[in-house]
């Protein structure tokens, strides 16, 4: 699953010119925030409250990676 995120996020700065990229996970999906920040991304925030799921609010961890950090 890593290769696969390293793989598509790395066409999508080369090929596509984006210049960000992000991804969203639930703070107790431990092994998609890992594969993340393998893949070379960062962890920015925490958004409280960011998704309602059947009647409840739920929080998201967002990790970004931007084209320079293909590089870094």
């Amino acid at each position: 699953m890593t290769q696969a995120v390293k793989l598509i996020s790395r066409w999508a700065i080369q090929e596509l010119g984006v210049a960000h990229i992000e991804i969203f996970a639930h703070p107790e999906n431990l092994p998609s925030i890992a594969v993340a920040e393998r893949a070379g991304f960062t962890r920015e925030s925490l958004l409280p409250g960011y998704r309602v799921k059947k009647g409840r609010r739920e929080d998201r961890v967002v990790l970004s990676l931007t084209a320079s950090g293909l590089w870094s």
